[in-house]
């Protein structure tokens, strides 16, 4: 499996998290959707998954994703857990409550802290864990888990 296709298939299972727990979600047909991953009911929603930024205690979302959380009407982020003991949790979060823009890794950006972000639930099957956590270890270009 290539990086992207990695990439790629961690949002597919984010997308999926949030379609089966959260009630009337249903993911859009286009995969690559430019405008939203699916709705609510007549909302439009957006998800980001992605494993929390230690240093910031947030979701980093690059700029090029701007317009796309700026213009749906809800955000999820799905938080890829960081062990096998961990839960995926997922949150709501709101696009003009940001804490600050700034660069990371050579990657413009916008900080959402945890503490911003309203708790919506978790999802506690073991094989799901699992799937998301080697995706994201494969993924880690950092040494966060060697």
């Amino acid at each position: 499996m290539t990086r992207q296709t990695k990439t790629v298939t961690l949002g597919m299972l984010g997308e999926n998290i949030i379609r089966d727990n959260v009630q009337n979600a249903t993911k859009t047909e286009d995969w690559y959707d430019s405008e939203k991953d699916g709705t609510v009911g007549m909302e439009t929603y957006e998800v980001k998954t992605a494993r929390l930024n230690n240093k910031h205690q947030g979701l980093f979302v690059n700029e090029t994703q701007y317009t796309k959380i700026d213009n749906v009407d809800i955000n999820y982020y799905v938080r890829v857990p960081e062990s096998a003991a961990q839960k995926i949790k997922f949150y709501r979060y709101y696009a003009d409550r940001w804490i600050e823009e700034l660069e990371m890794n050579g990657t413009l950006g916008r900080i959402y802290h945890i503490d911003h972000m309203e708790y919506i639930g978790m999802d506690k099957d073991p094989k799901k864990i699992e799937q998301f956590l080697e995706l994201s270890k494969s993924l880690s270009t950092h040494g966060r888990f060697i």
